[in-house]
């Protein structure tokens, strides 16, 4: 078994130093430009051997991946400019765990409103049908019994509508928590 894996893999370093690296590195590009190849599938490529790794750290490589990814990002902002001229892998690294850091924090800002607007809605319903059973002992007529009614159900619905808006939180949380993890 050890010698079939053995072979295999001799196999498949054969195969590889049969390409020179310019078409290896305009297959990369390509799959780049393409959209077909992100940061993952460069990262993953160069794992699988020492002549992969230093062909997917190539500078063009990362350099259109970012201009790809984060085209309006002008180059050097909160980034010394050693960094810049070291790697192109740094600085998409770099960027992308910003832009991973802001819309973690657009996520909590926007639920946060979410909950705000909940707990005032919820709190208006609370102090609207307190209002409705003092005035209730009251009523005397068919047609305040009629309004009463119609305030009642007008309650329900908002409270409805409330109850719906406190399970989307509950989704975007799930979402946003599976996605980006506890730091939600």
């Amino acid at each position: 078994m050890r010698t079939r894996q053995m072979n295999k893999r001799k196999r498949i370093a054969e195969a590889t130093d049969q390409l020179p690296d310019e078409i290896w590195t305009k297959i990369l590009e390509t799959g780049i430009e393409k959209s077909i190849l992100n940061h993952t599938d460069l990262s993953s490529f160069s794992i699988c051997c020492k002549h992969f790794n230093s062909l997917s750290n190539d500078n063009t490589l990362w350099s259109s991946l970012l201009t790809l990814v984060f085209p309006h990002d002008p180059d050097g902002r909160n980034i010394t400019d050693e960094l810049l001229l070291e790697s192109k892998k740094l600085v998409y690294k770099y960027r992308l765990e910003r832009h991973q850091r802001n819309t973690i924090d657009w996520a909590r800002r926007a639920l946060e409103g979410f909950r705000i607007r909940s707990n005032s809605v919820s709190r208006r319903v609370r102090r609207c049908r307190r209002l409705l059973t003092e005035e209730k002992g009251g009523i005397q007529t068919r047609s305040k019994t009629a309004r009463y009614d119609k305030v009642h159900e007008e309650l329900d619905s908002i409270e409805n509508e409330n109850g719906t808006i406190k399970k989307e939180i509950t989704k975007k949380l799930a979402y946003y928590k599976k996605k980006y993890g506890p730091c939600i």
